[in-house]
């Protein structure tokens, strides 16, 4: 996913921002908004995921 332009400058900021919610996994966005990945969870996301 890129995430280009959202303020991430690592994984582990993207990490911190990973929320279990019951069977999908949701991303807050620094502007208060989200980003919800269906039925996964947050240990199945690295850094590979993710464009900067």
């Amino acid at each position: 996913m890129k995430l280009l332009g959202f303020g991430y400058s690592s994984f582990a900021q993207i990490q911190a921002a990973l929320v279990q919610a019951d069977e999908n996994v949701q991303l807050k966005l620094q502007d208060g908004s989200y980003v919800s990945f269906l039925k996964t969870s947050v240990s199945q996301f690295d850094a590979g995921d993710f464009v900067l």
